[in-house]
């Protein structure tokens, strides 16, 4: 039986595979923009790319999760952290 696609991406966030963490959010959010956790990825890619320290990737995410989500629950966080790496340019 496969595993869930989201808990092993938090799996891999919580052992500090983060590298792995955020290229799985990534791709949950990709397959299903619209889906239940789509919100959730976009944000934890956000900060599975901020504990890489790859601000540019940072800066894709954040972008990725505003336009997604102009109203998500994460959005103020988001837009703090974009302007952090420069995102607001």
């Amino acid at each position: 039986m496969s595993r869930d696609p989201f808990a092993l991406a938090l799996e891999a966030l919580h052992t500090g595979h983060v590298t792995d963490a955020a290229e799985r959010f990534e791709r949950i959010a990709a397959l299903d923009p619209a889906g239940a956790r789509a919100e959730d990825a976009d944000y934890l890619a956000v900060v599975s790319w901020m504990r890489a320290g790859r601000p540019e990737r940072v800066r894709d995410a954040a972008a990725r999760y505003l336009a997604r989500h102009p109203r998500g629950f994460r959005r103020r966080e988001v837009e703090v952290v974009a302007r952090m790496v420069g995102g607001d340019r």
